[in-house]
This record gives C-alpha cells, sequence and structure tokens, in this order.
C-alpha cells in the first residue's frame, strides 16, 4: 500500500500460529474460534522457555498466542524472548484472569491485546486487529526504509553531482594538467561514501597531487586517463582501514562509477588541452611563415570584405596590421582595373578552389598606385577559412623596369645600331634586333657563348676580345683610353 492509499492493508486468512500454552483444551478451543471466522490455521504448540526458543529459531510464524501463567514462567517472559530474538512478531495474551494494572503493563510492554479464556468469541476480532496493525507497520516500515534509502540515493547523487560539476569547473579554469591534477585530487573525497576515510592519488606523465594527509589502504581502485586510447595515469582511491563495507572490494558501484567518470572528464580535457597545443604551435608556425613571407596575405568573405591582411600590408602599401580590415577589397582598386578585379573575383568565388592570377593597381596609403601580381584560392567551404584567400606580390619596380627596356629598345631600334650586354662573366645576356640586318645573326644566337663562337673565325681573336671586355668591366681598363677596335 502506497501512502496516499487509505485502503487498510488486507489480513491474511491462512495463518501460521505459535501457541505457549500448557493446555491442548484451550488450544483447539482458540483454534475452534478462528476457524469459525474464516481464518486457516496451521500452529505448533510450546509450553517452555527452550521449546518456544527452538521454533521461533525455525521461524515461518504470523502470530503468538500465549497463556499469561505457564509453570515457572508467564506470558510477558515469552514477549521478553521474541525481543531478545530481535522477532517483531505480534503476540496476543489469552489468559484466564488477568487484572487491570497487569493488563496495562502488559501493553506498555509490547504485548499487542489480551483475550480472556471466558471470552474467546472476541478472540478472531483481536487477531484480525492486531494483524492489520503490524501489516500497516510492515508497510510504513518498509516506505520509511524506501524515504531513507531515496534520501540517501539522493544525498549521494548530489555529491557525486556537486564533485562533477566542481571538477567540470577545475578542468575549465585549469591553463594545464598540472593545475588540474592538484584540484581534482582534493575534490574527489568528499563525493565518496566514507570522505573522512578516503585517501585519493591522481597521476597524469610527470604530475602527481594527492589528497590531504595522503596514505594508502588495502582498499584501491583505480581508473585510467586516457589520451588517444594510450594510458598516460591514474585516478586512484585508497581505504586505508577495513570500517568501510568490503562488497566490491571496499567500493560501492555508485563510487566506481563516479571515480570512472571522473577519469574519463580527466582524459577528454587532457586531450583537449593537447590538442589546444598542437593548434597554438600550428598557428605559431603559421602567423611565423605569414610574418616572415614578402607577399600579401589578404583573406576575404565572400561578399569582398576584407577579413584579415598580413604585416607585408606596411611594407606594400603603408597601411598599419588590421586597418584596411573591414573595407571592401574594391575600395583600394585602381577604377580602370575595378571591374575586371571584380568579375574575377566573381568567378573564383563560384568555383571552390584556385583562379586565375590577376595584375592589377591597388592604391598606396600616401595615394600612389602599386602594380600587384595575385593569386587566390576559394576556401569559402572550409571551416577553418571561410573565406577567399588572395596572395599579393608588389611588381611595380618590374614594371618600370619592363617599360624602360622597351623605351630604350624602342631607341635602339630607331637608331638602327647594334648593342650587346654582357654580365661580369663576359656573357651576352642582350642583343638589340639589328644585329640581324647588320651581322646576320637572330638576336637568341648570340645570346650567352655564342657570340664569341660566331664572331670571330679564330679562336685566338676571339679570346683577346672577350678578355679585353672582361678587364673592362672590372675596371681594369678604360675604353676612352684604351678604345678596343674590330677589324
Amino acid at each position: 500500500m502506497s501512502l496516499s492509499d487509505p485502503s487498510p492493508p488486507a489480513v491474511p486468512r491462512r495463518l501460521r500460529v505459535l501457541f505457549v500454552e500448557d493446555s491442548l483444551e484451550d488450544v483447539e478451543l482458540c483454534l475452534h474460534e478462528l476457524r469459525q471466522a474464516g481464518f486457516e490455521v496451521e500452529y505448533d504448540r510450546v509450553e517452555t522457555p527452550y521449546e518456544l526458543a527452538e521454533r521461533l529459531g525455525e521461524g515461518g510464524y504470523d502470530l503468538v498466542l500465549s497463556d499469561y501463567r505457564l509453570p515457572q514462567w508467564t506470558g510477558l517472559d515469552a514477549f521478553h524472548a521474541l525481543q531478545k530474538m530481535g522477532l517483531e512478531l505480534p503476540l496476543v495474551l489469552v489468559t484466564g484472569t488477568l487484572g487491570d494494572e497487569l493488563a496495562v503493563e502488559c501493553l506498555k510492554k509490547g504485548i499487542r491485546d489480551y483475550v480472556l479464556k471466558e471470552k474467546l468469541a472476541r478472540l478472531p476480532f483481536a487477531v484480525e486487529r492486531v494483524l492489520r496493525e503490524k501489516a500497516l507497520e510492515d508497510e510504513q516500515r518498509r516506505a520509511a526504509e524506501e524515504r531513507e534509502r531515496l534520501l540517501h540515493q539522493t544525498q549521494a547523487r548530489m555529491k557525486e553531482l556537486t564533485c562533477i560539476y566542481q571538477v567540470t569547473r577545475a578542468v575549465q579554469r585549469g591553463a594545464c594538467m598540472g593545475e588540474i591534477v592538484r584540484e581534482v585530487a582534493n575534490l574527489i573525497p568528499a563525493a565518496l561514501h566514507f570522505p573522512e576515510a578516503a585517501q585519493v592519488r591522481v597521476r597524469f606523465e610527470d604530475e602527481e597531487a594527492t589528497s590531504l594527509g595522503f596514505r594508502e589502504g588495502p582498499w584501491w581502485m583505480a581508473a585510467p586517463l586516457l589520451v588517444k586510447g594510450k594510458e598516460h595515469g591514474q585516478v586512484e582511491v585508497f581505504y586505508p582501514d577495513a570500517t568501510q563495507d568490503k562488497s566490491g572490494g571496499g567500493f560501492l558501484p555508485e563510487e566506481r562509477a563516479l571515480i570512472e567518470g571522473i577519469a574519463r572528464s580527466l582524459s577528454e580535457a587532457a586531450e583537449h588541452l593537447a590538442a589546444e597545443e598542437a593548434l597554438q604551435r600550428s598557428e605559431a608556425h603559421f602567423r611565423a611563415l605569414i610574418e616572415q613571407t614578402h607577399d600579401l596575405i589578404t583573406v576575404t568573405s565572400a561578399a569582398g570584405t576584407i577579413l584579415y591582411q598580413s604585416p607585408a600590408a606596411k611594407r606594400m602599401l603603408g597601411y598599419e596590421a588590421g586597418e584596411m580590415v573591414g573595407h571592401k577589397g574594391l575600395e583600394f582598386v585602381h577604377p580602370d582595373d575595378r571591374e575586371r578585379v571584380a568579375a574575377a573575383l566573381e568567378d573564383g568565388i563560384r568555383t571552390p578552389g584556385k583562379f586565375e592570377a590577376l595584375e592589377y593597381r591597388c592604391r598606396h596609403k600616401d595615394g600612389s598606385w602599386r602594380t600587384l601580381h595575385a593569386v587566390g584560392v576559394n576556401l569559402l567551404e572550409d571551416p577553418a577559412v571561410h573565406g577567399v584567400v588572395v596572395s599579393a606580390r608588389d611588381i611595380s619596380e618590374r614594371e618600370r623596369m619592363q617599360r624602360r627596356l622597351q623605351f630604350s629598345d624602342a631607341i635602339i631600334r630607331h637608331l638602327g645600331a647594334l648593342v650587346l650586354a654582357v654580365n661580369p662573366e663576359a656573357q651576352i645576356t642582350y642583343a638589340s634586333p639589328s644585329i640581324k640586318a647588320i651581322l646576320g645573326y637572330e638576336p637568341e644566337e648570340v645570346l650567352g657563348e655564342g657570340w664569341w663562337q660566331l664572331s670571330r673565325e679564330g679562336s685566338e681573336e676571339a679570346r683577346r676580345e672577350k678578355d679585353y671586355v672582361v678587364a673592362v668591366l672590372k675596371g681594369e681598363r678604360d675604353v676612352s683610353k684604351d678604345p678596343y677596335e674590330r677589324c
């Protein structure tokens, strides 16, 4: 019956009764009344304390019916025997006479009821009431035990949850496993069944921490700390004495589950910290590479907003780190190049991967224009980047040199003179196009050693001419004072 159920508990109709009675006739009279009331009764009868103890030791009785006055002992002695054996069997006195004072004394001591032998018709009602009271008490006791069990379970669970919460906070606060290990070692004992006796040691690689007053004991369990499947340490718990329950090696199942759960949390923390350290190393390596490269690295969103720029922005375009972030990249592109750049970026965004190289002019902070050669890659689908990465190189000086060369070449073409350019090793690096008209050679034929091999029939003359050029290049001969004339 639940506590909310108002109905009385059912009384069993099949009874096993132990009679403490020296009169067999009186037993038969009691049985008659009980059977008349609908009870099915199995019974045993005893007359002495020894017989009583022997029968009670066998167990299985629902009720004891005892005479008060027995040879050399009483029904109250029989009740004390029940108490001494720790039995909660209800006892009803069935006696000839019992004064009021004695009746009150018996009831105060815990005897359930008494029935006079001259009024045995009342016996079934007394038995039913006593059994119902006993059933109700049993249910109340069970309910109280269940409440106590649930309360203990709730308190234990609260301790576990508090410990898990504190461990989680320790993991979140800890900058390294050493800090986490030291804090957790002192958190675990309070969550265990015997916090005063529990001793804890947590080891992770070279780090080790223990609870206050730590000492090892005979009862021990450990849970491994695993990182990528390999053991890197343990959470160990000891009980140094034998005061606790020995079942399961001295540890309750919920304690084992808690310790293993904490070990899993520490393992996850170790893996997370290891991953963070690896990420930091990778990021530091990446930053070092980006900061040292001469190219300008830019990351933009799909809409063309600048999300990141490498420090090369200062050297290349005069902008401080982060100064261009948040602006549209096209704001800095020359108006004449803007449409072409926008179209190229749009094409590149439509297709993941690299897109074609592009040359365009970009505004320097001082208002001048720099010509950049850029290549890009679409990493919008990459969760680590989620952007378009552009690598640009300043080719302004190269363009100026090309324009100068084009200008010089145009002059040379116009004059029709033969012009050769040599390096310090006297190898020809340039021949003006007029060589074709003057000597019949293509410019490419005389590059390198080609001029010295083709320009003279005799190798000695060719060597002498080459030596002269090298001497001039070294500053050893002055052309104005010592010109070389070739026939």
